[in-house]
């Protein structure tokens, strides 16, 4: 009996803390390379995350002085996540649902709006 306790006790532990398995960290400072226009050459873009548990938000300059903000984020335990981007183009409000997978230092995004459709890149954590 009190074997059968201990085994349901120790079933009970490890399904709990399954259940309660840490999203990876996406906080802090991201930088991609995106291709230039026409071959030109490459841009640099950075990121900036702040996550709360399961959850982020955020921004980059997505083209000139424009600046995008990054909501609604959420992050799961395997890394994969999914964000809305808003910004203003010619006084017109625009938002985009990107996607990605966070593994380590290397976050891979899909934006689905990119130059001629979805734009996949790689952007690497700033340490």
């Amino acid at each position: 009996m009190t074997k059968r306790i201990f085994t349901i006790t120790a079933l009970l532990a490890a399904l709990s803390f399954m259940a309660f398995a840490q999203a990876p960290s996406i906080d802090g400072k991201w930088t991609s390379q995106l291709p230039g226009r026409g071959g030109g050459p490459a841009t640099e873009r950075v990121y900036t995350f702040k996550q709360t548990g399961t959850t982020f938000t955020g921004s980059f300059p997505f083209f000139g002085e424009v600046v995008a903000q990054i909501k609604d984020g959420t992050i799961a335990a395997d890394g994969k996540i999914t964000f809305t981007v808003t910004f203003s183009f010619n006084d017109n409000p625009i938002e985009q649902k990107w996607t990605g997978e966070l593994a380590g230092d290397t976050l891979k995004l899909t934006n689905p709006m990119g130059r001629g459709g979805p734009q996949n890149f790689e952007a690497k954590r700033v340490k």
